[in-house]
Protein backbone atom coordinates (compact mmCIF):
# COMPACT_ATOMS: atom_id res chain seq x y z
CA UNK A 1 0.00 0.00 0.00
CA UNK A 2 1.80 3.78 -1.02
CA UNK A 3 0.14 6.98 0.18
CA UNK A 4 1.22 10.51 -0.31
CA UNK A 5 2.09 12.50 2.32
CA UNK A 6 2.22 15.97 3.03
CA UNK A 7 5.64 17.04 5.02
CA UNK A 8 3.97 20.35 5.23
CA UNK A 9 3.99 23.59 3.31
CA UNK A 10 6.97 24.99 2.62
CA UNK A 11 7.72 28.54 1.17
CA UNK A 12 10.47 28.65 -0.87
CA UNK A 13 13.35 31.38 -0.90
CA UNK A 14 15.26 32.11 -3.42
CA UNK A 15 15.66 32.61 -7.62
CA UNK A 16 13.14 30.47 -9.04
CA UNK A 17 13.12 32.19 -12.32
CA UNK A 18 12.72 35.97 -12.60
CA UNK A 19 15.63 36.92 -15.07
CA UNK A 20 18.50 38.75 -13.31
CA UNK A 21 18.17 41.43 -15.17
CA UNK A 22 14.81 44.05 -14.68
CA UNK A 23 12.96 43.07 -17.36
CA UNK A 24 9.16 44.71 -17.60
CA UNK A 25 6.85 43.18 -15.82
CA UNK A 26 4.56 41.97 -18.48
CA UNK A 27 7.67 39.72 -19.44
CA UNK A 28 7.97 38.87 -15.58
CA UNK A 29 4.12 37.24 -15.54
CA UNK A 30 4.57 35.63 -19.39
CA UNK A 31 7.94 33.87 -17.90
CA UNK A 32 5.97 31.90 -15.01
CA UNK A 33 3.18 31.52 -16.60
CA UNK A 34 5.32 29.02 -18.59
CA UNK A 35 7.00 27.44 -16.10
CA UNK A 36 4.54 27.50 -12.87
CA UNK A 37 2.91 26.22 -11.39
CA UNK A 38 4.46 22.28 -11.21
CA UNK A 39 2.80 19.01 -9.67
CA UNK A 40 4.08 16.01 -8.69
CA UNK A 41 7.74 16.63 -9.93
CA UNK A 42 10.39 13.77 -8.70
CA UNK A 43 13.65 14.56 -6.53
CA UNK A 44 17.15 13.10 -6.81
CA UNK A 45 18.89 13.89 -4.56
CA UNK A 46 22.54 12.58 -5.56
CA UNK A 47 24.59 13.62 -2.53
CA UNK A 48 23.60 11.99 0.33
CA UNK A 49 25.96 14.76 2.11
CA UNK A 50 27.87 17.94 1.01
CA UNK A 51 28.28 18.18 -2.55
CA UNK A 52 31.79 16.42 -3.89
CA UNK A 53 34.84 18.60 -4.11
CA UNK A 54 35.39 16.68 -7.25
CA UNK A 55 34.18 18.04 -9.92
CA UNK A 56 33.90 14.65 -12.27
CA UNK A 57 33.00 13.24 -9.17
CA UNK A 58 29.94 15.43 -8.89
CA UNK A 59 29.23 15.31 -12.59
CA UNK A 60 29.33 11.28 -12.86
CA UNK A 61 26.80 11.23 -9.50
CA UNK A 62 24.72 13.64 -11.10
CA UNK A 63 24.82 12.00 -14.52
CA UNK A 64 23.74 8.48 -13.07
CA UNK A 65 21.13 9.90 -11.23
CA UNK A 66 19.16 11.87 -14.07
CA UNK A 67 19.72 8.67 -16.26
CA UNK A 68 16.74 7.29 -14.67
CA UNK A 69 14.18 9.74 -15.98
CA UNK A 70 15.55 9.74 -19.75
CA UNK A 71 13.85 7.36 -21.78
CA UNK A 72 14.41 7.25 -25.49
CA UNK A 73 15.18 10.72 -25.31
CA UNK A 74 12.09 11.75 -23.52
CA UNK A 75 13.41 13.77 -20.25
CA UNK A 76 10.71 13.82 -17.26
CA UNK A 77 10.80 16.82 -15.39
CA UNK A 78 12.87 16.41 -12.10
CA UNK A 79 14.17 18.18 -9.42
CA UNK A 80 17.36 18.23 -8.22
CA UNK A 81 18.18 18.09 -4.02
CA UNK A 82 21.41 19.11 -2.34
CA UNK A 83 22.42 20.49 0.53
CA UNK A 84 24.47 23.45 -1.28
CA UNK A 85 28.43 24.24 -1.76
CA UNK A 86 28.65 24.40 2.21
CA UNK A 87 29.88 28.09 2.98
CA UNK A 88 32.23 27.80 -0.50
CA UNK A 89 32.99 31.10 -1.89
CA UNK A 90 31.33 32.40 -5.26
CA UNK A 91 33.83 30.41 -7.53
CA UNK A 92 33.08 27.47 -6.11
CA UNK A 93 29.09 28.24 -6.85
CA UNK A 94 30.32 29.29 -10.43
CA UNK A 95 32.07 25.82 -11.00
CA UNK A 96 28.95 23.98 -9.61
CA UNK A 97 26.85 25.63 -11.81
CA UNK A 98 28.56 25.05 -15.08
CA UNK A 99 28.86 21.56 -14.23
CA UNK A 100 25.61 21.26 -13.37
CA UNK A 101 24.51 23.11 -16.75
CA UNK A 102 27.28 20.62 -18.36
CA UNK A 103 25.20 17.73 -17.31
CA UNK A 104 22.08 18.67 -17.80
CA UNK A 105 22.40 20.34 -21.34
CA UNK A 106 20.37 18.32 -23.37
CA UNK A 107 17.58 17.72 -20.83
CA UNK A 108 17.23 21.51 -20.55
CA UNK A 109 16.45 21.79 -24.33
CA UNK A 110 12.83 20.14 -23.24
CA UNK A 111 12.32 20.94 -19.28
CA UNK A 112 12.78 23.65 -16.91
CA UNK A 113 15.81 23.15 -14.16
CA UNK A 114 14.83 22.66 -10.94
CA UNK A 115 17.22 23.25 -8.09
CA UNK A 116 16.24 22.53 -4.27
CA UNK A 117 18.61 23.70 -1.77
CA UNK A 118 18.72 23.14 1.98
CA UNK A 119 21.18 26.21 2.21
CA UNK A 120 20.55 29.56 2.16
CA UNK A 121 22.02 29.77 -1.50
CA UNK A 122 19.31 29.50 -3.74
CA UNK A 123 19.57 33.10 -5.33
CA UNK A 124 23.53 32.67 -6.37
CA UNK A 125 23.08 29.70 -7.61
CA UNK A 126 19.79 30.43 -9.55
CA UNK A 127 21.00 33.93 -11.03
CA UNK A 128 24.27 31.76 -11.87
CA UNK A 129 22.45 29.38 -14.01
CA UNK A 130 20.31 31.47 -15.50
CA UNK A 131 23.57 33.31 -16.99
CA UNK A 132 25.34 29.98 -17.89
CA UNK A 133 22.18 28.85 -20.13
CA UNK A 134 21.87 32.22 -21.90
CA UNK A 135 18.37 32.22 -20.00
CA UNK A 136 17.08 29.77 -22.70
CA UNK A 137 15.66 27.92 -20.41
CA UNK A 138 13.40 27.85 -17.33
CA UNK A 139 15.62 27.53 -14.27
CA UNK A 140 13.44 27.37 -10.97
CA UNK A 141 16.04 27.48 -7.73
CA UNK A 142 14.90 27.07 -4.04
CA UNK A 143 16.36 27.36 -0.93
CA UNK A 144 15.85 26.55 2.77
CA UNK A 145 14.05 23.27 1.65
CA UNK A 146 14.98 20.18 3.15
CA UNK A 147 13.75 17.18 0.24
CA UNK A 148 15.19 13.78 -0.44
CA UNK A 149 15.64 10.83 -2.88
CA UNK A 150 12.28 9.89 -4.13
CA UNK A 151 9.99 12.42 -2.90
CA UNK A 152 8.01 14.32 -5.09
CA UNK A 153 7.19 18.27 -4.98
CA UNK A 154 4.60 20.66 -5.74
CA UNK A 155 5.48 24.36 -7.14
CA UNK A 156 2.63 26.69 -6.85
CA UNK A 157 2.60 30.32 -8.64
CA UNK A 158 4.13 33.13 -6.82
CA UNK A 159 2.70 34.84 -4.05
CA UNK A 160 2.84 38.00 -2.12
CA UNK A 161 4.41 39.79 -4.74
CA UNK A 162 6.64 37.57 -6.29
CA UNK A 163 8.41 37.51 -2.77
CA UNK A 164 7.41 33.63 -2.26
CA UNK A 165 6.63 30.42 -3.53
CA UNK A 166 4.08 27.86 -2.17
CA UNK A 167 5.79 24.21 -1.79
CA UNK A 168 4.34 21.06 -1.00
CA UNK A 169 6.99 18.01 -0.65
CA UNK A 170 5.43 14.53 -0.53
CA UNK A 171 6.77 11.58 0.58
CA UNK A 172 5.86 8.14 -0.65
CA UNK A 173 5.02 5.51 2.37
CA UNK A 174 4.55 1.87 2.07
CA UNK A 175 3.05 -0.23 4.28
CA UNK A 176 5.39 -2.99 6.21
CA UNK A 177 3.30 -6.06 6.53
CA UNK A 178 6.56 -7.99 7.88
Amino acid sequence: MAAHQAEGNHSGNGNWGRHPFNEPEWEHDRYFARLLPLRNIPVVKPFAQEVPLNLIEFSNILKAQLSAYDSDGFKEPVAIAMKGPGGMGFKRIQEIASEIVQVTKEYLESQPLIMILEEDCGKVLGQTLRVLTGGKCGVICLDQITADDGDYIDIGVPIMDGATVPVVIKTLIFENRD
